[in-house]
């Protein structure tokens, strides 16, 4: 979290005055100008792991693993600005002249919600001279952002968003393979090679393009300010002009249903000699294409 100073909230209500900006050096006076960031981020998450061992079968040994993964998070970023406003003046000649006015719609807090459930099968065959890893990874990601509220201060009434979910989901297989060949008996040269595909995982910021619970840090209306004539502290009626010189309007933005999960593929080769007790020498190749 990210608070109002204790000195702040120590002040008697009479002293404390929205936010003020010199705009020609950029100082602030006053309460944490980009308001108070509340942030809470929850999982619950359920793992499960299998492994057997078979001597034999096949004619090699197995280590047979399998497993599954299961995890609900949620998380909301409470967002407020004193009084909703933040005031701004510029020095002409030595003397302050109040210039602008920030408005915001908070009180406003944005939720998101994700799931994911994974599992996975693997086994890895011991022959003589040749190990070889086998496995298989199935994921699947959705979101959603829930119902939510936003505004009711001083500037916007309270709006009540409804729950949009996500326009895609993400279920996928990776294969994991890896072979380790023996070269010679002695076991001091070895050959390695390996193919593997990763996917990213999904997190909420895929999503939060779409939602219209903006957090906007500068505010989502400018108005010609006058100036504090009564010297309250707090925007009067009288004391800017009601009408704004920019609005702050949330894209319409949109999230096409086929967005694919990003993916990694991988290639491995190398090989490794041992060259005395307790040290060796190898060479290794990776690549990888990102798409």
């Amino acid at each position: 979290p990210s608070q109002f100073s204790d000195e702040f909230n120590a002040l008697p209500g009479s002293q404390k005055t929205s936010a003020t900006q010199k705009v020609t050096t950029g100082i602030f006076t006053g309460p944490e100008p980009t308001g108070e960031r509340l942030r809470d981020a929850y999982r619950v998450q359920t793992n499960i792991g299998l492994t057997r061992y078979i001597d034999s079968w096949l004619g090699a040994n197995h280590q047979m693993r399998s497993g599954f993964e299961n995890w609900y998070g949620w998380g909301s970023d409470e967002f407020r600005v004193f009084n909703d406003t933040r005031l701004r003046y510029r020095n002409v000649a030595g003397v302050a002249q109040p210039s602008e006015i920030y408005a915001y719609n908070t009180p406003l807090t944005q939720r998101t919600r994700m799931r994911n459930f994974a599992a996975f099968v693997q086994d890895r065959l011991n022959y003589s001279k040749v190990t070889l890893n086998l496995g298989l990874r199935w994921s699947y990601y959705d979101g959603v952002i829930p119902e939510q509220t936003g505004g009711g201060g001083r500037w916007f009434p309270q709006v009540t968003y409804p729950e949009i979910k996500t326009p895609y989901k993400w279920s996928t297989l990776a294969p994991r393979t890896g072979l380790v060949w023996k070269v010679t008996e002695d076991g001091r040269n070895v050959a390695k090679g390996a193919y593997n595909r990763y996917f990213e995982s999904m997190y909420t910021t895929e999503f939060d393009t779409i939602n219209p619970n903006v957090i906007q840090t500068t505010g989502v209306a400018t108005y010609t300010w006058f100036g504090d004539t009564n010297g309250n502290g707090i925007v009067d009626p009288a004391e800017y002009n009601p009408n704004p010189i920019s609005v702050f309007t949330p894209r319409s933005n949109s999230i096409d249903p086929n967005l694919k999960d990003p993916k990694n593929d991988e290639i491995m080769f190398a090989y490794q000699r041992e060259v005395m007790a307790n040290v060796s020498f190898s060479s290794q190749w990776i690549q990888r294409w990102f798409s």
